[in-house]
C-alpha cells in the first residue's frame, strides 16, 4: 500500500525524510553506507540520497527532477530562510 500511495501521490504533495536513525534502506541500495564499531549498518541524513532515488523508480521519474519538486514543495511549504 505504501508503494501505491507514492505513485499516486500528486508530485506538489511530496516531501521525504530519511528516517535517521530508523528503517534502514536495504544494503544494496544504500549510497553512503556507514557502519558501527561492530559492523552493524546504520542510517543517517546523507542516505536522503537515497530517499530521493527509491521514489524517483517508483514513481517512474528522474531523480533530478523529484529531487527538484520536492524542494520546491519544501519551500512553499515552510518558506525560504
Amino acid at each position: 500500500r505504501m508503494r501505491d500511495a507514492i505513485r499516486s501521490c500528486p508530485a506538489d504533495r511530496l516531501l521525504a525524510e530519511t528516517d535517521a536513525p530508523d528503517m534502514v534502506p536495504p544494503e544494496a541500495q544504500c549510497r553512503h553506507p556507514l557502519r558501527n564499531e561492530s559492523g552493524k549498518l546504520l542510517h543517517h541524513p546523507m542516505e536522503i540520497e537515497t530517499a530521493y532515488a527509491l521514489l524517483a523508480e517508483l514513481r517512474g521519474e528522474d531523480p533530478d527532477n523529484l529531487a527538484r519538486t520536492i524542494e520546491e514543495n519544501f519551500q512553499r511549504l515552510f518558506g525560504k530562510s
